[in-house]
């Protein structure tokens, strides 16, 4: 039981964060433009993204959903049905399903995902604490596996 708490609770948290701070970008700054908050650096800017990753497949928001839930459902089983030894990979797979879950709930509720970080030092895409978690959770994946496989 205390193993699936632990690996549970990165993914709530992740949610938690995520869905509370996307409610309060669509109630206070869904109509504000950009409000910078390092100038030359960070902004937030209220976007809605209808499709995955930077807008790709905008116009299959079921087939987004159906792929979403599936890869969700992997990594669920990889982190709780492998006895993974690695704290860091299990960490990764946690920050990755509370960032697809995140994501989905948007989806499945708005037809959308709220996005909200805009990055103005380089041209990027705008995107969410959600998409950090999967990325920071991919990463993590990525190098636990690299060095398992090193020299």
């Amino acid at each position: 039981m205390r193993r699936i708490v632990n690996r549970l609770f990165p993914a709530a948290l992740v949610v938690g964060l995520d869905q509370g701070i996307k409610a309060l970008v669509r109630a206070r700054f869904a109509h504000a433009g950009r409000v910078t908050l390092i100038p030359g650096a960070l902004a937030i800017r209220y976007a809605e993204n209808r499709g995955a990753a930077f807008s790709f497949l905008q116009q299959r928001p079921g087939i987004i959903m159906a792929l979403t839930a599936l890869l969700l459902i992997l990594v669920g089983a990889w982190l709780f049905g492998r006895r993974e030894k690695s704290r860091v990979t299990a960490l990764g797979l946690s920050l990755v399903l509370g960032g697809g879950i995140g994501n989905l709930i948007d989806r499945a509720l708005f037809g959308f995902v709220t996005d909200y970080v805009e990055v103005l030092f380089v041209r990027f895409a705008i995107f969410n604490l959600a998409d950090c978690a999967i990325c920071v959770g991919a990463l993590l994946c990525a190098v636990r596996a690299l060095k398992k496989e090193g020299p």
